[in-house]
């Protein structure tokens, strides 16, 4: 089986490379209050869409 220069490469990389141990970051300080945020924008911008669709008049003559 011939293996391409790409594949070879690609071999010689994954071999040379070196485990890094695991440590433990640090939490991201912004993470939390961030996603906390675009939570709150999406369930606000939700709820507006929801009320603007139940306050719009209703058209009865649909022609179904």
């Amino acid at each position: 089986m011939q293996l391409s220069r790409a594949s070879r490469f690609a071999l010689r990389l994954a071999v040379t490379q070196q485990p890094t141990p695991v440590t433990s970051a640090p939490r991201d300080r912004l993470t939390l209050p961030l996603a906390l945020l675009l939570a709150s924008a999406g369930l606000g911008l939700s709820s507006f869409s929801l009320k603007q669709l139940l306050t719009a008049p209703r058209n009865s003559s649909r022609g179904l």
